[in-house]
């Protein structure tokens, strides 16, 4: 497999307040996975629950780093053993850092290449979850614009994995 070693940092116009409530993201330092399967070239995405900034929108799995955290690929890891209750091995790949305009929240994207299509145990944060094709990615209705900002800014990072 091929590995993408730099970050792709990106200015947003989104800041770091949900659209809807004005509230601000917990913490100021996040990363999240987005799952691919390197034997189907599927990818899991998560529709985020009611309880969550942004409800109702298909994202990744992710979240603020804890405290005493200071490795957004660790941070990354826990997530998604959290949010999904995968304990399994994956290859986690950077994909973009995405920084709000004021600089006061921080993103980092990776993608996480899985050998096999696993059932999530979803925690509160995450309503339901489905493994999809590239296509049906890229045609998904009511995104989260973090997972449309990954998309745009690594679409060819993307398509690496999924052939």
């Amino acid at each position: 497999m091929k590995h993408i070693k730099k970050w792709k940092m990106f200015e947003s116009k989104h800041d770091a307040f949900d659209n809807m409530s004005g509230e601000k993201f917990w913490g100021d330092v996040a990363s999240g996975v987005l799952p691919l399967c390197s034997k189907t070239g599927r990818l899991l995405v998560a529709l985020r629950s009611k309880y969550v900034n942004e409800p109702r929108t298909y994202g990744v799995f992710g979240g603020k780093l804890d405290d005493g955290e200071t490795d957004p690929a660790e941070s990354a890891k826990r997530e998604l053993h959290e949010e999904a209750g995968y304990n399994g091995y994956f290859q986690l790949v950077p994909a973009y850092v995405f920084k709000s305009p004021d600089g006061g929240f921080v993103y980092h994207n990776f993608i996480g290449i899985v050998d096999h299509e696993f059932k999530p145990t979803l925690d509160w944060e995450t309503e339901s979850s489905k493994w999809i094709s590239f296509d049906e990615l890229i045609e998904l209705k009511n995104k989260h614009f973090g997972l449309d900002l990954l998309i745009k800014n690594s679409l060819d990072l993307i398509k690496l994995y999924v052939n």
